[in-house]
């Protein structure tokens, strides 16, 4: 049950290669752009058409995502498209002047920003998010499932702030010097239960749950906002401070999300129940311990290059990673 907290040789030496690979520069990205974090983002803004008597709805295949009878800039998966139906607000009047966004992603990290070893699996969790809009009441709820940690050094985990002159923060969650906030400054006590080892990324090991950690944002409304620009992600590890690419950021910091040959630190990957009538894109796989992204998805470097757009199209080899049990 979930808790309720108010978020050899041979192997070795093909990933050496692989690795290579990945640092190698690409002729087809232009050379200005390899480092752009943007490139790489999953999640993006979408601005809800409104049409008066009417509540919008948007569906992403068979999900609903979101609802909103006033003008509300929502998130969603980069690559979906969306299905825009119009609803009598006669019909929804919960939703007349409010705004509703649902929304889930996987955040997958290397604990380093040179020396890592490119399996993504250091920290991953999944984040579920529920936002509220509209003039009477604003909030972000962010439940943090943890899925997976597979480094030895202390990671803490950790979320930008939003723009101050937008949002006050609920009381009980304490704004650091620096402006963000905590999810947990010791990833191993906090959403691990202390567990020691790698977790939920060595091949053939049985998954294990861990209780979610939940927090509200109370925030103040403004028609304009959008959290695809603001909330960003990070970890803390070697006193490395490793952002993921979770959206569109109009910081030029790009140092912090891409290395200079254009490979992420972290990734936002989106949870998609569906796609169209298919029922393809769900939970995220992840590489298992020591094994480079590229040998498990085998065409990541296409992505990369920006030959292939969507990354939950690419398939992984099924026996090189885990999939997320939540």
């Amino acid at each position: 049950m979930r808790g309720s907290i108010v978020i050899v040789g041979a192997l070795l030496l093909m990933q050496g290669c692989l690795k290579n690979d990945i640092k190698n520069p690409n002729d087809r990205v232009n050379p200005n752009d390899r480092v752009n974090p943007n490139r790489f983002a999953m999640m993006e803004s979408y601005k809800l058409p409104i049409k008066e008597g009417f509540v919008t709805v948007a569906m992403d295949g068979t999900d609903t995502i979101a609802a909103s009878g006033i003008p509300v800039i929502i998130q969603k998966a980069a690559m979906a498209n969306l299905n825009i139906s119009y609803v009598p607000v006669a019909d929804l009047p919960r939703y007349a002047e409010v705004g509703v966004n649902y929304y889930s992603y996987y955040l997958a990290f290397e604990d380093s920003r040179e020396s890592g070893d490119h399996d993504y699996n250091d920290l991953v969790v999944k984040v579920n998010a529920h936002a509220g809009l509209g003039p009477r009441y604003t909030y972000l709820d962010l439940e943090v499932i943890p899925i997976a940690l597979g480094s030895t050094m202390d990671i803490g985990l950790y979320l930008d702030d939003v723009p101050r002159t937008v949002y006050t923060l609920n009381q009980t969650v304490p704004v650091n010097a620096d402006g963000s906030f905590t999810i947990a400054e010791n990833c191993r006590t906090t959403l691990f239960g202390g567990d020691g080892d790698f977790l939920n990324t060595q091949q053939g090991s049985a998954m294990k749950d861990y209780d979610s950690y939940s927090v509200r944002y109370s925030l103040l409304w403004d028609p304009t906002f959008d959290f695809t620009t603001c909330l960003r992600w990070f970890i803390k590890a070697g006193g490395e401070k490793i952002y993921a690419v979770s959206g569109i950021h109009k910081s030029n910091d790009w140092a912090s999300y891409v290395s200079k040959f254009g490979t992420p630190y972290g990734l936002a990957v989106p949870y998609i129940q569906y796609r169209g009538n298919s029922p393809a894109y769900d939970k995220f796989s992840y590489p298992v311990e020591f094994q480079h992204i590229s040998g498990a998805y085998p065409a990541f470097q296409d992505w990369l290059d920006g030959t292939i757009k969507d990354f939950r199209a690419i398939d992984p080899i099924e026996d090189l990673v885990y999939e997320a049990n939540n």
